[in-house]
């Protein structure tokens, strides 16, 4: 049994809670802890340490109501105090979708479990007249009085009484209650909950964000104590009356859930795995990207992270734009030049990139989960100079991370490089192994893609199929990321839109509609290029849908039919087909089969993360890159980059005298002209389209350009100064033992 220890300040309810589990310790062996649960984790003044797994309880919520402003940065303070930790507790789903959201606004990836705030078990009182205990927040709006009006005279109707509990349990909602003209009016406190007959609880807090997924200690004592609750909330319309004679009490929550002690268990155990086996003191990495954030989340965060959190690697930022976005370490006076054993490049094609690559001069390793070489029919083209950037860093980097082997096959083919000696297969990776599918009628088929679906001749017949099974079953149909086309819109089934988000919030939304159906359609005979685009993406949508406790459907295509994540449902691209697959993947909601099982190298384990560790040893720096030194290359970069230059001012002499190789490659014909290059690529990659003298924003003395010239040297040496005193102190010491010298 693993040893659970909890750090807190003052002992609350909740606390007691969690030295309740299995295998807790007291304060004092907390530091001997395989896991450490903080409560109100904002309040630590200690970091996180390495060696236990860090769980942050955000059950805990102001007591008192907070102001617009100081309750964002109440709710930023909480979620940056996570940053670091393994994983988060919510108080419910509801809190773990609000909580999801706050991390992702912040750009923290640390996954959020559920642990519902159990008070100790109330006895049920003895039968008496009925009671309606009102939650409220603070002073009553007008709204909340009216509900307070119809909540005592349907109270006394029933010769009972109405009491009030107020949080914090003070004198506002007491003196709102002096002016009700129905029955007696009191307060009662949370403890004394199971002394009150027994009766109803209707929750009328005010309806602000955090309101309306916080679940306050009185609801859940009641639920304890077997009381229906009645919910109030602003914007939902409710005949109190009716609502609170038809009131029934919903069981009380299991005591302990299930999945939070196995994810508990498992990551003490991956833990101990991680810093037993992988390589340690790999430095600090720096990651170039300037993809969307949810491609990031499963990319860099997950794996990095994770790596991160094991003592494999010191830490990692991420560059995007010219500014360090994410960085697990402050990136503050302390701190004032960072320096860098690592650098890799996420999927981003910018040609502002590729220069700055070209001017640092150092190995770098290239991350790419698409074939960004072919030309797709269904979709937006890629820009010429896109692709071009992406051939060149192809050629360039020292590694090549790819999501699955026949990508890397599938770039070699189309760049024309041997990758075999390059490349590393870095799949995509689950936080954990699949969830349970909920057995019961599916609330909603989901249909995924990213932004637009990837078919092209047999998407009519696709889609005539997700028509006709939601119309005949009366689902609502959810498309997430492209909109839904004519067809689906105009079947008169509930549909809805829901645009690209990030990863954490995507899973807690399909999470949140489990049991469902997710269906994701690859074309599998498409013309080449198309169809080499789609070979070349992953299985990912598998990984979600089982993450999320989902039925999935997928299209008999390579992505799908080479994953090992197990069994699935395959379909042909048919009408026929497809309704015969969502058809079972009816049947599978209702009646789920034996559990799914993710294979070791497809988690966030030793076996999954061993692939980046072996890329990034590969790309270890001899010596540091430092911040100043990426700094300054920033700077000049931005400096040297004219504004695109049109055919008119182009100056094809000038072009042609400066790059030998351009003029070898149109003398030889492998470029049609030099500005056709100049269009391609070399304007991506910093090359002058004409002499600086003939832009007069451009223009300056000679003297000027070698004082420019003078700082970057000066800041680049000043960047590699400890590197230097480092070399001449050892060669001092050699020298002093007697090494190197003539004798």
């Amino acid at each position: 049994m693993i040893r659970i220890g909890v750090v807190h300040g003052t002992e609350t309810a909740r606390t007691r809670q969690l030295a309740a589990l299995p295998g807790a310790t007291p304060m004092a062996g907390a530091q001997s802890a395989d896991a450490l649960i903080w409560a109100e984790p904002a309040r630590r003044s200690l970091p996180y340490p390495t060696a236990p797994v860090n769980v942050a309880d955000l059950a805990y919520w102001p007591a008192t109501p907070l102001g617009p402003v100081r309750r964002a940065a109440w709710r930023r303070e909480q979620a940056e105090a996570c940053r670091g930790a393994d994983f988060a507790l919510a108080g419910s789903d509801a809190e773990r979708g609000f909580w999801s959201a706050a991390f992702t606004a912040a750009g923290i990836t640390t996954p959020i479990l559920v642990l519902p705030p159990l008070p100790e078990p109330l006895a049920p009182a003895p039968a008496s007249p009925v009671t309606v205990v009102v939650v409220l927040d603070s002073a009553p709006s007008p709204r909340v009085i009216g509900l307070l009006e119809a909540a005592a005279a349907w109270a006394a109707s029933q010769q009972g009484q109405l009491q009030v509990v107020t949080a914090p349990f003070g004198l506002p909602g007491l003196a709102a209650t002096k002016r009700l003209r129905h029955g007696p009016a009191a307060a009662v406190l949370l403890e004394r909950l199971a002394d009150a007959q027994p009766g109803i609880l209707l929750d009328a807090r005010d309806d602000t964000p955090e309101e309306q997924v916080r679940t306050p200690p009185a609801v859940w004592a009641a639920r304890h104590a077997g009381w229906p609750v009645v919910s109030a909330h602003a914007g939902l319309p409710l005949d109190v009356p009716e609502a609170l004679g038809q009131a029934k009490a919903d069981p009380p929550p299991a005591a302990i859930p299930s999945d939070l002690m196995t994810w508990l268990t498992e990551a003490v155990a991956h833990r101990e795995a991680l810093q037993g086996r992988l390589p340690h003191g790999l430095g600090h990495v720096l990651v170039l990207s300037d993809e969307h954030d949810n491609l990031v989340d499963i990319r860099i965060h997950r794996p990095f992270g994770a790596l991160y959190r094991a003592g494999a690697i010191a830490g990692y930022a991420v560059l995007r734009a010219g500014k360090i976005v994410f960085s697990t370490r402050a990136m503050g006076a302390a701190d004032a030049d960072p320096a860098f054993s690592a650098l890799w490049v996420h999927r981003a094609a910018d040609r502002r990139l590729h220069l700055l690559l070209r001017l640092l001069d150092r190995p770098f390793g290239y991350d790419i989960d698409d074939n960004l070489l072919a030309v797709p029919e269904y979709r937006e083209r890629f820009g010429r100079g896109s692709q071009e950037t992406v051939q060149a860093l192809i050629r360039g980097a020292a590694v090549l991370s790819a999501s699955t082997a026949r990508l890397v096959s599938l770039l070699q083919a189309a760049s024309g490089v041997r990758l075999a000696d390059r490349a590393v297969v870095t799949p995509n990776l689950a936080l954990g192994q699949p969830a349970a599918i909920e057995p019961g009628l599916p609330r909603a088929v989901i249909w995924v893609s990213s932004d637009a679906p990837a078919l092209t001749g047999t998407r009519q017949a696709v889609e005539l199929a997700v028509r006709d099974f939601c119309a005949a079953h009366r689902l609502r149909l959810i498309c997430m990321g492209a909109a839904p086309s004519a067809t689906l819109r105009d079947a008169g089934f509930p549909l809805e839109h829901v645009g690209i988000l990030p990863h954490g919030a995507y899973l807690d939304y399909l999470r949140a509609l489990s049991p469902s159906i997710l269906v994701c359609p690859l074309e599998a005979a498409a013309e080449n290029g198309t169809q080499d685009f789609i070979d070349g993406k992953s299985d990912v949508k598998m990984l979600d849908a089982a993450e999320a406790g989902l039925v999935g459907v997928y299209s008999r295509a390579k992505p799908y039919t080479e994953t090992g994540l197990g069994p699935h449902i395959m379909v042909e691209n048919t009408q026929e087909g497809w309704l015969d697959g969502l058809e079972r993947a009816y049947r599978a909601c209702a009646r789920p089969g034996a559990p799914r099982a993710f294979p070791p190298g497809r988690v966030l384990t030793e076996a999954g993360l061993l692939p980046f560790t072996d890329a990034l040893i590969r790309l270890g720096l001899a010596t540091p890159l430092y911040w100043s030194e990426i700094d300054a290359t920033l700077d000049y970069v931005a400096q040297c980059r004219d504004r695109f230059i049109e055919e008119a001012e182009f100056d094809t002499e000038h072009y042609l005298d400066s790059h030998a190789d351009v003029k070898r490659a149109v003398r030889e014909g492998h470029v049609a002209s030099a500005y056709d290059h100049y269009q391609r690529s070399g304007h991506g990659e910093g090359r002058s389209a004409r002499t600086l003298t003939e832009t007069p924003e451009s223009r300056q003395p000679w003297w000027a350009e070698l004082i420019q010239s003078i700082d970057r040297l000066e800041r680049v040496t000043d960047a590699r100064a400890l590197v230097i005193e480092r070399l001449v102190q050892d060669q001092a010491a050699r020298r002093a033992l007697g090494f190197g010298s003539n004798r």
